[in-house]
């Protein structure tokens, strides 16, 4: 009798103990969901690179439950366009902050509000450097003349109708000044950019230079921004590193029943004239006057055989009306201040000098 009562004993706390098993996984089915059980898994994943203004479709994927559901956030700059359950269309601000804001998207289940997928958008091509007071500088001997970048000036990175209302003598057209200081939190140290300049006139001719290879630097020590302007002291035609490529207004009757239709070609840059030159620091400015001196004399060289003089080519290569100017920054992206704690990007500045 003792035995089986010992036996029976055994069998309840067995039976008791199995039920409590039984009824502690029910409990923790109820009270605790098995997140791990859910991913999310999202293209592209962890980081994404992205240029200001652009856009990207983020997909999520979510496995381990028949729920698909997915909500989305946004944290930081840009907007998000849903475009099925699963996918999303990110677009990035054109404007951003000093220093930029993190932006990071997260997809998170329906099913369970634990399980989530996180991409981080990185903005690669902020500018390290800044158009000082947002403004460009027309300047002659006697009087300077200033324009004012706007917000509402700038589209695609073009800052458009930036225009000095002021009419210039041909004697002495305006030097064109920009100057640039890095930004606070600059994420490039240096950079190196060709700078474009192009004059039209409502004829039609035109004059296009560019000077490749100058180099920003900001200094590590200091907020100073240097420019390193490669002068070409031996203008060598041959050499693309250095020197001005040039395109000649066509249509220019010099005489003799000799037309220059068109004409390309090389011309140095000066170390003390220019004509584009620096302070040294931050500024560049492009001198027209030494530019027409300079293509002259690249014309001489290149018709001398055609008994072109110089006061032929003064006389046909003027530069009276009004002309479109362009400065193209290639290579960089320059910050102008919006005025609301945001900045804007522009790659070219364009306008229009009249002189007579």
């Amino acid at each position: 009798m003792s035995l089986i009562f010992k036996n029976k004993r055994r069998s309840a706390r067995l039976v008791l103990n199995i039920s409590l098993i039984i009824f502690f996984c029910f409990l923790s089915e109820i009270s605790f969901p098995k997140s791990r059980n859910i991913i999310i898994k999202l293209n592209p994943s962890k980081t994404t690179n992205l240029i200001l203004g652009g856009k990207k479709r983020i997909t999520a994927q979510v496995k381990g439950t028949k729920n698909k559901g997915i909500t989305w956030t946004l944290e930081g700059e840009g907007t998000i366009q849903e475009l099925s359950p699963s996918k999303i269309l990110y677009s990035s601000p054109e404007s951003f902050s000093i220093p930029p804001a993190v932006t990071t998207i997260t997809a998170t289940s329906v099913k369970d509000t634990t399980a989530s997928g996180t991409v981080q958008i990185i903005f690669k091509n902020i500018p390290f450097s800044g158009l000082v007071n947002n403004e460009i500088t027309f300047s002659t001997e006697a009087d300077m003349y200033t324009s004012t970048i706007k917000s509402e000036d700038i589209s695609n990175g073009v800052a458009t109708n930036i225009t000095p209302q002021i009419t210039f003598s041909s004697t002495a057209p305006p030097k064109i000044t920009i100057k640039l200081s890095p930004l606070d939190t600059a994420s490039t140290a240096n950079a190196k950019i060709s700078l474009s300049f192009k004059f039209s006139t409502n004829s039609g001719k035109k004059i296009f230079a560019t000077l490749k290879n100058i180099k920003l630097t900001k200094d590590p020590s200091s907020s100073v921004l240097s420019i390193n302007v490669p002068y070409d002291e031996v203008s060598n035609p041959y050499d693309d590193r250095i020197g001005y490529t040039l395109f000649d207004p066509q249509g220019y009757d010099v005489g003799g029943g000799f037309v220059i239709n068109k004409v390309s070609g090389k011309i140095g840059n000066d170390k003390d004239t220019g004509p584009i030159l620096t302070n040294g620091t931050d500024s560049l400015s492009f001198d027209p006057l030494v530019f027409k001196q300079k293509l002259i004399e690249n014309l001489l060289a290149n018709f001398k055989d055609y008994g072109i003089n110089e006061s032929d080519l003064t006389s046909y290569l003027n530069l009276v009306g009004t002309f479109t100017y362009s400065i193209i920054l290639k290579g960089t992206f320059v910050a102008v201040d919006t005025g609301d704690g945001k900045y804007k990007q522009i790659n070219s500045i364009t306008g229009n000098v009249t002189v007579q």
